[in-house]
Order: C-alpha cells, then sequence, then structure tokens
C-alpha cells in the first residue's frame, strides 16, 4: 500500500526543515509525487530519497538548474500533476505515463498493421471484381455485334427476298398485261367481222 506523509513528517524522516521542504516541493515538484486533499498536501514516502539528493547537491554549491539536471540525468522519476474523472488531483510518475503511451502505441501499431492488410485484400478484391465485371462488359459488347451483325444480315437478306419477290410480282403483272392486251387484241375483231359472223 502506498504511503502518504506531510510536510512536517518529511521534516522529521530527513531531519531538513519544514520551511525548506515546503521550498523544495515548489521548485522541485516534477520530481516529487505530491498529493492534496483538502488544503493540506501530501508527500509519497519515495520524495524522501529526493529530498535527501536535493539537499546534498545544494550543499556542494549546486544551483537550481543544475539540481534539476542532475535528478533527471541520475533517473529521478519525473512526476506530473493530473486531474482524475473524479475530479481528484494526484501526481503520476511520467515513466508510467510513458509506459502506458508505449502500450497504447503498440496496440495502435497492431490495429494499423491489421488495417492495412484489410484494407490490401479490399483493393485485391475490388481488383478482381473490377477484371470480372471487365470481362463481362467485353463479352456483352461482344455478344451484342454479334446480335446486331445477324440482325442487320437478316434484315438485308429479307430486304433482298421482298426486292426479288417485288420484281418478280412486277414482271408477273407485265406478263399478265402482254397476254391481256394479246388476248383483247386476239379477242378483238373488227366490228365488221363481227357483224357478218
Amino acid at each position: 500500500m502506498e504511503e502518504w506523509i506531510t510536510a512536517m513528517e518529511a521534516s522529521e524522516r530527513t531531519g531538513i526543515p519544514t520551511p525548506s521542504i515546503r521550498r523544495y516541493m515548489s521548485i522541485h515538484k516534477r520530481f516529487l509525487r505530491i498529493k492534496r486533499q483538502h488544503k493540506s498536501y501530501y508527500l509519497h514516502t519515495d520524495c524522501i530519497k529526493v529530498f535527501n539528493k536535493v539537499r546534498d547537491l545544494y550543499q556542494k554549491g549546486k544551483t537550481q538548474q543544475e539540481v534539476d539536471d542532475i535528478l533527471a540525468y541520475e533517473g529521478m522519476p519525473s512526476v506530473i500533476n493530473m486531474v482524475d474523472e473524479e475530479g481528484v488531483r494526484d501526481t503520476v510518475e511520467v515513466g508510467e505515463i510513458v509506459a502506458e503511451i508505449k502500450a497504447s502505441l503498440d496496440e495502435q501499431k497492431v490495429f494499423n498493421e491489421e488495417l492495412l492488410k484489410m484494407v490490401k485484400l479490399q483493393s485485391q478484391k475490388l481488383d478482381e471484381q473490377e477484371k470480372l465485371l471487365k470481362e463481362q462488359r467485353v463479352y456483352i459488347e461482344t455478344s451484342l455485334k454479334s446480335r446486331d451483325e445477324q440482325l442487320m444480315l437478316s434484315l438485308r437478306e429479307l430486304q433482298q427476298s421482298k426486292m426479288l419477290a417485288a420484281s418478280a410480282q412486277e414482271e408477273n403483272k407485265k406478263e399478265d398485261t402482254i397476254h391481256t392486251i394479246s388476248n383483247n387484241e386476239v379477242k378483238k375483231e373488227p366490228w365488221f367481222k363481227r357483224l357478218f359472223k
């Protein structure tokens, strides 16, 4: 279980005066896990190591920036203040957040790879469908062209047969007319012959 202590308790454990603890809390808060409940601040027990290190560095004559750089270089966990869904403020180590972000990114990477595979598969299927549609279009166009050619051939043949029939009929009419005329001529005798018969 996590143990949280007050600034006064941290002062008693480290031997650092309480005002100095409060100053360290203000200046180096990115390395300290601090939570606020009501009007009081609580420090995580991990902060004891940080306070001791900060005091030693200041005693060696280091500046505030140098202390921050040394703490970061030595791997002291950086923390940030966060507010959860219920509105409770808490400090969280940056390393934990980075690990969560990395895990989320890894999950996203796997998801993206799966998504890319699906997109590639869909693209292949789409290409296959497009090829099939193209083949069907060519088949339909070829079939229609063949049908149209056969239809035109049939129409020409029908037209030719109608023309032949019409010309044959016309010749028959001419022959009938000639025959009728010749029959009329044969039958027509001059009127005086018809009288004397």
